[in-house]
């Protein structure tokens, strides 16, 4: 009779290669690099295990109905890893930062850009742009590029600004000066006073490039210039609505309004600053 002891090892392999592969979904769910990284590692480690026990379980007795179903489920859960093992790579190479990720521009000509992988409220800190290393004077040696300040695309009209971060050593990040939405493209102004180069350079930016960030921009601004406006009417008259009614169907139109209103006047001055 031949031994089943590799047969005996395949199930146990497979059921932690199964949790290894569900782990790195998660990992890549949550958009997080480090335990992406970790669970690539893990799912490397046993998908190597299962592979060697199942070739090894395959010299001894296959005929039986129970070695076949066990190849069947670990044939099932080698492709699963796999599908996970593309997708986790896939996801580390077009993210950014946790918070951020890369793909093409809406912006024409301008290749790819960063996209927003969440919302954020304005005066939220995006993330970290430039670093300095040296103090020579010449700010392209002495500042770092992360990635994220080389995939930002310029805008005359951005939803990111520059800021110096305290700590340290001397740090740039982007904040958000608008309301951001997740998948939303960040854009910069790349005349913005805070980048160190436009304390030492006059720079200037082709018309052209104005123009494609702005044309880009125009379907999302037309639309959140007829919702200020539709706004800035329909929150005045669910006001003076409340007058012709009564109870609760009264204060419900003046919360209404007043929200409706107070909405659209900010964006209103949002839209004017």
């Amino acid at each position: 009779m031949k031994s089943t002891r590799h047969f005996m090892k395949v199930h146990p392999f497979m059921v932690r290669l199964n949790a290894a592969t569900g782990a790195l979904n998660n990992a890549v769910n949550a958009q997080n690099p480090d335990e992406i990284a970790r669970g690539l590692e893990d799912v490397g480690f046993w998908t190597a295990r299962t592979v060697a026990e199942m070739i090894s379980a395959a010299d001894e007795d296959t005929s039986s109905p129970s070695h076949l179903r066990l190849f069947k489920k670990g044939v099932a859960a080698l492709f699963k890893a796999q599908e996970a093992n593309v997708r986790a790579r896939k996801t580390l190479k077009k993210m950014i930062t946790p918070e951020t990720y890369a793909g093409p521009s809406s912006i024409p000509n301008a290749g790819e850009g960063a996209f927003a992988s969440r919302s954020f409220r304005p005066g939220e800190i995006v993330g970290i742009v430039r670093e300095r290393i040296s103090d020579t004077g010449q700010p392209i040696t002495d500042w770092t590029f992360t990635r994220l300040a080389r995939q930002l695309n310029h805008s005359p009209r951005p939803n990111v600004r520059v800021v110096p971060v305290r700590g340290p050593t001397d740090t740039l990040a982007i904040e958000a000066v608008q309301p951001i939405a997740s998948r939303d493209e960040l854009t910069v102004d790349y005349l913005d006073p805070n980048w160190p180069e436009n304390d030492v350079y006059d720079l200037a930016i082709p018309p052209e490039w104005d123009r494609n960030a702005l044309a880009a921009s125009a379907p999302k601004d037309l639309g959140l210039s007829l919702k200020t406006s539709a706004g800035l009417i329909g929150g005045p008259l669910m006001i003076l609505a409340s007058e012709q009614t009564s109870g609760i169907a009264s204060n419900a139109l003046v919360l209404g309004g007043a929200v409706v209103s107070g909405w659209s006047f900010w964006h209103w001055l949002q839209q004017r600053g």
